[in-house]
Parts: C-alpha cells; sequence; structure tokens
C-alpha cells in the first residue's frame, strides 16, 4: 500500500495512501513454493461479474451460500487449483495465483484461495467458515464485498477435497478486450460500490514504467481513455480514494500488438528464511536496490529514523492483523512529522506476504506501488518489517526526499 505526498505542482492529491494484502492459504502446505503447471488460458476480455446461480444442494451448495456470489471465473481458478493439488504439485505463490485470475478475467486485485481434503463433510465446512472468517473485513455500507467459486474433487485416498477461491467486490469493470493494437486507444469504464471521493488510473507499461492518466469520476463512474504506445503486456490499475484513503480496487491485464503467453505463470523463488526482522529488512533494501538501477534513478539511502518509524508500523500491523496506513498510530505524514523527520514529501508501502521476495514481487507488479518504488524525487528509505507467528511477513517501505 503506497502513501505518497508529491510537489504541489503535481495534478493528483498532495497525500495518498493503498494497501496491498497478500495472504492466499492453502490448507495443503505452509508456504508459496511454485505455479500450477497447466498452460494459461486467457478469457477473451477482463471485467463483468460473470455471476451463476451456485447449486442448491449437496456441500458444494452450503458453503456458497457461506462464500458470498458464485463466480464462474472463479470456479475456474479453484479448478485449476484442485486439478494441481490432485497432481501432487506445491502450493502455487500468491503471484501465480494472481496470473491464474487474471487469465480468467477475474479483475478484482489480490484473490484468497483455501482447499482442504477431509473423510468428514463436517470437518470441512467448520474449517471453510473459520477460514472465510479470518478474511472477512467490514465492508463500506451497501457493498458486497466477496465474491466466490468453489471446486470438489475426490483425492487419491477417496477423501472430499474443496478449493476456494475469493475476491473483495468494491468495485466492478465494464469487460475490456484482452488485446488491442499497439497505439490502440482504450476506453475504461467502471463503477465504485463504496462511496469514493477520487479516483485514479495508473497504468505499467511493458518496459515497468508507471503512467497516470487522464481519469474522471462522477456518481461512482470511473471513466479514463489511454493509448497503448508500446507492444506487450500493460497493467492496469483503478484506484478509488475512500474513507481509509486511496486503494487499489480494480486490475486488469491487456495486450498490445501480442498475443497473451499461454506458459504457465512463473513465480520469483522464495527468499530464505532470513535471522529475523533486520535480516527481512535488508534483503528487501536489496531488493529495492535494484530495482531503482533498473529503472535508472538514484539510489536510496537507509535513514535510520525512517527504519524505526516502518518497524514501529510494521509491528503494528501484526498487532492489527490488518494491512493499513493508519492502524491507530496516525497517517504516515503525521508518523513522519511527530518524528521531526525533515521533509517535502514522503512515500509509504505496506504489505503482508509470504517473504521479502514475494511482497517485493507483489509492490513491483502493482503500477501505484510501482510508482513509489522508482519515484526519482526520493532520497530516502526507511523499511521495517515483522514476521507473524505462520511465518509470513507484514511489511512497511517508507519513502522521503
Amino acid at each position: 500500500m503506497p502513501v505518497r505526498r508529491v510537489a504541489a505542482i503535481r495534478a493528483w492529491p498532495l497525500a495518498w495512501t493503498l494497501a496491498l494484502t497478500l495472504a492466499p492459504v492453502l490448507a495443503s502446505g505452509t508456504a508459496d513454493a511454485g505455479s500450477p503447471s497447466a498452460p494459461l488460458r486467457w478469457s477473451h476480455e477482463v471485467g463483468g461479474a460473470d455471476l451463476a446461480l451456485p447449486p442448491k444442494d449437496g456441500l458444494l451448495g452450503k458453503l456458497y451460500a457461506r462464500c458470498g456470489s458464485r463466480s464462474l471465473a472463479l470456479d475456474g481458478v479453484a479448478l485449476a487449483l484442485a486439478t494441481a493439488r490432485a497432481r501432487g504439485e506445491a502450493r502455487p505463490a500468491a503471484a501465480a495465483i494472481a496470473e491464474l485470475a487474471q487469465a480468467r478475467g477475474v479483475a478484482q486485485p489480490w484473490p484468497r484461495v483455501w482447499s482442504l481434503a477431509s473423510e468428514s463433510p463436517r470437518v470441512l465446512e467448520e474449517k471453510f467458515d473459520a477460514w472465510l472468517e479470518r478474511g472477512t473485513k467490514a465492508p463500506p455500507p451497501g457493498v458486497n464485498l466477496r465474491r466466490c467459486g468453489l471446486a470438489e474433487e475426490i483425492d487419491a485416498a477417496g477423501r472430499t477435497m474443496i478449493t476456494a477461491a475469493t475476491v473483495d467486490v468494491l468495485a466492478e469493470l465494464s469487460p475490456l478486450p484482452r488485446t488491442v493494437r499497439q497505439y490502440g486507444w482504450v476506453d475504461l469504464s467502471a463503477l465504485i460500490h463504496a462511496d469514493a471521493s477520487d479516483a485514479k488510473v495508473v497504468l505499467l507499461d511493458p518496459t515497468g514504467s508507471p503512467k497516470r492518466v487522464p481519469t474522471s469520476l462522477s456518481r461512482g463512474r470511473v471513466r479514463s481513455r489511454f493509448n497503448l504506445d508500446r507492444a506487450g503486456a500493460w497493467t492496469i490499475q483503478v484506484l478509488a480514494t475512500l474513507d481509509s484513503g486511496p486503494l487499489p480496487v480494480l486490475e486488469a491485464r491487456i495486450f498490445a500488438g501480442v498475443e497473451p503467453s499461454d506458459s504457465p505463470p512463473q513465480s520469483a523463488p522464495a527468499a530464505p528464511r532470513s535471522a529475523g526482522d533486520h535480516g527481512d529488512a535488508d534483503a528487501l533494501a536489496r531488493l529495492v536496490a535494484r530495482s531503482r538501477s533498473g529503472a535508472k534513478v538514484p539510489a536510496l539511502r537507509r535513514d535510520p529514523a525512517l527504519d524505526v518509524l516502518a518497524l514501529t508500523h510494521a509491528r503494528a500491523m501484526r498487532q492489527r492483523r490488518q494491512v493499513a496506513h493508519d492502524t491507530g498510530d496516525g497517517s504516515p505524514r503525521d508518523r513522519v512529522r511527530e518524528a521531526g523527520v525533515v521533509h517535502t514529501q514522503v512515500g509509504e508501502n505496506v504489505a503482508h506476504a509470504a517473504d521479502p521476495a514475494a511482497a517485493h514481487r507483489a509492490l513491483s507488479l502493482s503500477p501505484s506501488h510501482r510508482e513509489n518504488l522508482v519515484f526519482a524525487g526520493f532520497r530516502r528509505i526507511g523499511i521495517g518489517t515483522a514476521r507473524d507467528h505462520d511465518g509470513t511477513l507484514w511489511v512497511t517501505q517508507l519513502f522521503a526526499d
């Protein structure tokens, strides 16, 4: 989740915040390990609801009644993951799951997944309820946050295996074509279900460079028109400014002048477990330095004062079980000012992921988060990490000029 204060001459707000959480859970493993091996099957469009009536009877009928509106696209995600598990494949990494959902046409970011095999339907129901409860968020008034896909299989031991994939739905993207010609124009339209005071569209071009494009918001409807002037894969992200600050609510992959690859999604290898928070922060610092070098922007200097602030916030997120910029300790701008750090521009990325590599990969692939990572106006960085009891990592990156 990035926050950035930018110079007053910029056309966007002086301070903004975003949240990023990566927390897929598969009961068969304890760490992100790989990717489904089957070729990707890209939908012809991305976006749209793609809803269907759930079955009325049986175990799946009971589980759909608990987890939200049934999505055929998410059914496809759940089935692909179930098939991979039945083949004995390792648990897929968060990036692979996100790529699979993108290929199926799901526009809501950061799907959560779960899988469990048992001879007892009651055990499956109880464990499923517990998993849903851990991921439940308090929705804005009138917003149905969750959409769901399920798959039911019989494993090699004859047990019933249930696999689930869910997304939080704060916005809906009108369908976009998966492929367009190079230099083609894209007309984006999206409806934000929550009360949003502002919206922005950010692109990540095939070279990994972030780019903001003109965006309008009227009565919850977001509109933008932009040109894809490079051949390759583009990532389109819609940010909505809610009461808690700007938040990525939609993300789409569009291919300009090329066809989507059917190669299985690839994930960066997991970083080895380091010797604690300090080692994790150093690993992230090296990854940030590599990204900025590749983008040909000045390296960042680690700032001890920012390190302390970042570490305190990472621990606060862990305690609250919440990826957010304000966990009761103030906004990033407030925290930096109260610490007496001299600055004119401030930015923040926060995340919850399996390890430093997974966190950095997700932040780099998110257009709005990458803006902070490669923003040439930043000169200093503070990094704080906090390991959870399950081995996952809470991350704060605090930037300043």
